[in-house]
């Protein structure tokens, strides 16, 4: 049970680690695109992110790579309390003016939402499950929009659940469907 439990951690940590990677991948590419009727010449100046669940599982591992590329990074919070849980000083924001925290960023990473590992899903779970990614987007979204000076990215991750609970552990890719289970629908 120990290795089995050693391996789970381990596959957890090297999913994880792509995962940032390939955030941090995104993030460079994308805002590295000049603005419409330019060429495209690519900059490679540390890039202004903005991150929503910058305090989570994987929002607190984003934002240590973010800021060891040297990355200028803010974190939108829903507490300021919530600033002392990073060891490097870090800017935060929290969720009462999100139009001001969006102007001025070349990318925002959506992360934000209730736990959903290690907690039971009773009714009122799951709502809060649901709720606190649809109503968290919607507003970013709109915050977005009404940015001065709008970001060139959003990159949106709620769940990594979209396929379902999976046996035998079955490999699946984007063509893959939605699963059936709560946290497919919750990113479905």
């Amino acid at each position: 049970a120990e290795a089995a439990s050693a391996a789970t951690a381990n596959s957890e940590a090297l999913v994880m680690g792509v995962f940032v990677d390939v955030i941090c991948s995104v993030v460079q590419l994308r805002s590295n695109l000049r603005r419409k009727g330019s060429t495209n010449s690519v900059s490679m100046r540390p890039k202004k992110v903005l991150v929503t669940g910058g305090t989570g599982f994987i929002g607190s591992q984003l934002v240590r790579e973010l800021q060891k590329r040297g990355d200028d990074v803010t974190v939108l919070l829903r507490s300021p309390d919530q600033v002392e849980r990073f060891s490097q000083p870090i800017r935060a924001v929290t969720w009462d003016q999100p139009a001001a925290a969006c102007a001025g960023q070349d990318a925002v990473v959506h992360l934000a939402g209730e736990q959903a590992v290690g907690v039971r899903w009773d009714e009122a779970a799951k709502e809060r499950i649901l709720s606190s990614r649809v109503d968290t987007t919607r507003a970013l979204v709109s915050a977005i929009a009404s940015a001065d000076l709008r970001p060139r990215v959003l990159v949106c991750a709620s769940a990594v659940g979209y396929y379902g609970a999976r046996e035998g552990g079955d490999l699946v890719d984007e063509s893959g469907a939605a699963g059936s289970d709560f946290l497919a629908q919750v990113c479905a």
